[in-house]
C-alpha cells in the first residue's frame, strides 16, 4: 500500500503512452499523402474506410489561393508539411509575427465509381474558406485581410466524388496564438466517419453525464451534511468539468461562435482553482502561503472570462501574454497541489492517499502532454482533460470518505452523549436509593443497639443456648439484607444496578460479572485509556440490545450474561443473550431494532473500540438462538500514551488547524465538547 501513489504515477504515464499509440490521429494506421497526393484505391479504402489526413500537405505560406490559381500555372508550394508541424504562420521563425495567411492543398486519388465521402474539419484558426474540386464547400468568417472577420467551429462536409478530390483550404489568422490548421482533418466513407464521430460523442456525453451526476449528488449531500461548503464547491467543480468536457459537443452545435474557446479556458482554470481550494479544506492544514495561489487561480478565471470582451484580439502582445498566463498557471497550479499533497503526507493530516494518487495522475499527464505534443485523440480526450476527469472523481471519493467519517464520528459522539445522559439519569435514580439506604443504615444501627442489649441480657442471665439461637437468626437476616456490589468502577456499577431492576421487571435472567480496575481509563501506559463516557456507551449499547432482544422474545428462556474483566492485556467485554430476530448484512449479523430494522448501536460500539485500537466482533448461533458479542481493548503502549498526552495538550491550548481554512465544520474532528454538543440532539435516535 505504501507504493500506491508511485504506482498511480507510473500507471498515468503508461496510460498516456497507450493512448498516444492507440487513440491518436498521428499514430493511427492507414495511408498517408506524399508530395501533396494521397492514393486511395479500392483495396485501400476497403481496409481503411477512415483516413486521417496528417502528412503530405502542400503549404503555401502568406498566400490566400483559390482554385483559379491552380487552373493554368499552379504555384509551387513553399513546403510539404504535416498538420501541426508549425502551428503558426511564421513557419518556425520566432522572430517573425505569427499572424498572416496560408493555403493548404491536398489531392486524393479515388476509385472511378461515384461514391459519397465525408470530410470532417477541426477548428481552423481563425477564418477560412474550403474548396472541394474547385467549388467553395464551406467557410468560417472572412479570411480576406482587408475585411478579416474571425470565426471558428467544427465542420462536416458530405459530397460525391470519383477518381480525384482536390481539397484547398485558405486561412487567415489575426486573433489567436495558434494559426491555421493545427489538427488533422478526417476523410473517408460517410458511414465509417459517422460511426467514429458517434462513438466519440457517446464518450463525451458519458463523461458529461458522470460529471453532472456527481455535481447533483454533491449539491444534495451538501444540503444535508455538515460539509456543506466542501460539497457545494465540489458540485461546482463537477459542473465546470462537465462544461469543459462538453466543449467539442457545444462547438459542433454552435459553429461560428468565436469566443467559445474562452469558456473552455475558464472551465479548465476553474477546475484547477477549485482543486486548490478544496485541498485546503480536505487536508485541514493551515499554510500561510496557500492563499496567494488560490487568489491567483480566481484572478486567472476572471481574466479568462473578461479577455474576449475587454482585450482586443488584434493585439499580438496581449495574446501572447494571455497564452503564457494560461500555460504558466496550469503548471504552477499542478506544482502547488503536488506540494500541498506532499506537505499533507508529511504531516499525516486529512485524506491523503486518494488525493495524492489523483494529483500524481495529473502531474504525469501534464509531463506527457509536453513530451508528446503530437497527440490528437480520435475518441477520448487530451491527456490534461482525462487527468482532470480522474482528479475530480478522486476528489469526490475523498469527500465521500470525509462525509462518511463525519457521519460515523457524529453517530459515535451521539452514542457517547446518550451514554453520558443515561449515566446521569441512572445517577439521578440512584441518589434516592442512596438516601433510602442511608435511612436503612440508621435503622440498622438502632437495631444493632437493640440486639446488643438483648444479647447482653441473655449473657448475664446465663441463657447460652438461647443466645446462640438468637445469633444464628441474626446472621441469616444480615445475609438477606446484604447489597450486591458488581464493580469498583462507578459507571459500570450504576448501569449494572439499573439493568438488574429492568431484568426483574421483564422476567429476564441477568448475570453480571465485573472485574474492573478503578483506574481503567487512566491515560498512561498499562491502561486502556477508555473514558467513563465511552465505557458507559459500550455497556449501555450491549445491555440495551440484549434487553430489547429478550423483550421481543415471545417464547423460550430469556437470559443475558455480561462479563467485563481487565488484566495485563487490556479490557475484555463479553455478552451473550437469547434472541430471535437478526438481520444479515453480508457477512455481518446484527440484531434488529424495535421496528425490525438494522440498528446502529453496534456500529457505534465498533467505532468506539476502533478509537482505542480494539476490536468488536458479533455472531449469532441459530441453533441455540444466542447472540454473542466480544469487545477487546488492548492496554496503551508507551508511544500511544505519549501521543495522547501531546494531543490533549494541543487541545487544551486551543490549537485548531482548521480555524483559518474553514474546515472545522467539514472535517468534524474529535474536539470533545463541540462534537458531543452537536450530536446531543440526536442522542435518542442514532442508537436504534
Amino acid at each position: 500500500m505504501a507504493l500506491l501513489p508511485e504506482l498511480f504515477c507510473v500507471l498515468s504515464i503508461f496510460a498516456c503512452l497507450l493512448l498516444f499509440n492507440a487513440d491518436n490521429k498521428y499514430t493511427s494506421e492507414g495511408p498517408q499523402a506524399r508530395g501533396g497526393v494521397l492514393l486511395l484505391d479500392e483495396q485501400t479504402i476497403g481496409s481503411y474506410p477512415v483516413v486521417y489526413l496528417v502528412n503530405g500537405w502542400e503549404y503555401h505560406n502568406g498566400k490566400l489561393l483559390t482554385p483559379a490559381d491552380f487552373a493554368r500555372n499552379p504555384p509551387r508550394p513553399d513546403a510539404y508539411v504535416f498538420i501541426g508541424q508549425h502551428g503558426r504562420f511564421n513557419a518556425g521563425d520566432f522572430t517573425a509575427a505569427p499572424d498572416g495567411s496560408a493555403s493548404y492543398r491536398l489531392n486524393i486519388l479515388l476509385p472511378d465509381e461515384v461514391r459519397v465521402y465525408t470530410l470532417e474539419l477541426p477548428e481552423i484558426y481563425s477564418a477560412y474558406k474550403l474548396y472541394i474540386n474547385g467549388r467553395e464547400a464551406a467557410s468560417f468568417g472572412d479570411p480576406a485581410p482587408d475585411s478579416y472577420r474571425p470565426e471558428t467551429g467544427l465542420k462536416t462536409v458530405i459530397f460525391e466524388a470519383r477518381s480525384r478530390v482536390e481539397i484547398l483550404i485558405a486561412a487567415t489568422d489575426g486573433s489567436h496564438i495558434l494559426n491555421g490548421m493545427v489538427n488533422p482533418p478526417v476523410f473517408g466513407e460517410t458511414e465509417a466517419v459517422a460511426a467514429v464521430t458517434a462513438i466519440r460523442m457517446i464518450i463525451r456525453v458519458a463523461m458529461c453525464v458522470v460529471a453532472l451526476t456527481a455535481a447533483l449528488i454533491a449539491i444534495i449531500a451538501g444540503m444535508f451534511s455538515r460539509m456543506k461548503l466542501s460539497a457545494l464547491l465540489y458540485g461546482l467543480m463537477c459542473l465546470c468539468l462537465a462544461a469543459y468536457t462538453s466543449y467539442p459537443i457545444v462547438r459542433s452545435l454552435m459553429s461560428g461562435v468565436y469566443h467559445l474557446h474562452a469558456a473552455a479556458d475558464f472551465t479548465f482554470c476553474a477546475v484547477l482553482a477549485l482543486t486548490m481550494l478544496l485541498q485546503t479544506r480536505i487536508y485541514g492544514t493551515k499554510i500561510k502561503w496557500s492563499r496567494p495561489f488560490i487568489i491567483l487561480g480566481l484572478l486567472v478565471c476572471i481574466i479568462s472570462v473578461v479577455r474576449p470582451f475587454a482585450l482586443p484580439d488584434g493585439n499580438l502582445t496581449l495574446r501572447v501574454i494571455y497564452f503564457n498566463l494560461i500555460a504558466g498557471y496550469k503548471y504552477l497550479a499542478a506544482a502547488y497541489i503536488t506540494l500541498m499533497a506532499i506537505i499533507a503526507a508529511v504531516k499525516k493530516t486529512g485524506n491523503i492517499r486518494t488525493l495524492l494518487c489523483a494529483i500524481l495522475i495529473v502531474d504525469g499527464a501534464l509531463v506527457m502532454d509536453r513530451l508528446l505534443p503530437l497527440h490528437d485523440p480520435i475518441l477520448a480526450g487530451s491527456f490534461p482533460e482525462l487527468a482532470c476527469f480522474a482528479l475530480v472523481i478522486c476528489i469526490g471519493i475523498a469527500i465521500c470518505k470525509e462525509i462518511a467519517g463525519s457521519v460515523a464520528r457524529k453517530a459515535t459522539a451521539a452514542e457517547r452523549a446518550r451514554g453520558v445522559e443515561k449515566l446521569s439519569d441512572v445517577q439521578r435514580i440512584y441518589y434516592p436509593l442512596v438516601q433510602y439506604k442511608n435511612e436503612e443504615v440508621k435503622a440498622a444501627l438502632l437495631d444493632l443497639r437493640r440486639h446488643a442489649d438483648e444479647m447482653a441480657e441473655l449473657l448475664d442471665s446465663g441463657q447460652y443456648t438461647t443466645l446462640w439461637e438468637y445469633i444464628g437468626k441474626l446472621d441469616g437476616k444480615v445475609h438477606e439484607a446484604r447489597q450486591v456490589g458488581y464493580s469498583s468502577n462507578e459507571a459500570a456499577e450504576l448501569l449494572a444496578q439499573q439493568y438488574i431492576l429492568l431484568a426483574k421487571e421483564n422476567d429476564t435472567e441477568l448475570t453480571i460479572s465485573f472485574k474492573l480496575d478503578g483506574d481503567i481509563g487512566a491515560s498512561d501506559e498499562g491502561n486502556t485509556g477508555i473514558s467513563d463516557a465511552d465505557l458507559c456507551a459500550l455497556l449501555l449499547n450491549l445491555l440495551d440490545k440484549a434487553m430489547n432482544a429478550c423483550i421481543r422474545m415471545e417464547e423460550g428462556d430469556r437470559f443475558i450474561t455480561l462479563s467485563a474483566e481487565t488484566d495485563e492485556a487490556g479490557l475484555t467485554i463479553k455478552l451473550e443473550n437469547s434472541a430471535t430476530g437478526v438481520i444479515r448484512a453480508g457477512d455481518d449479523i446484527v440484531p434488529a431494532n424495535a421496528r425490525g430494522q438494522k440498528g446502529y448501536g453496534l456500529d457505534a460500539i465498533k467505532a468506539i473500540a476502533g478509537r482505542y485500537n480494539g476490536t468488536a466482533e458479533f455472531s449469532f448461533d441459530e441453533t441455540r438462538q444466542v447472540f454473542t458479542g466480544v469487545i477487546i481493548l488492548p492496554v496503551m503502549t508507551e508511544q500511544k500514551a505519549e501521543a495522547d498526552s501531546v494531543e490533549d495538550s494541543e487541545a487544551d491550548s486551543g490549537t485548531d488547524s482548521d480555524t483559518d481554512s474553514g474546515t472545522d465544520a467539514d472535517t468534524d474532528t474529535d474536539s470533545g465538547t463541540d462534537t458531543e454538543a452537536d450530536a446531543g440532539t440526536d442522542a435518542g435516535t442514532d442508537t436504534e
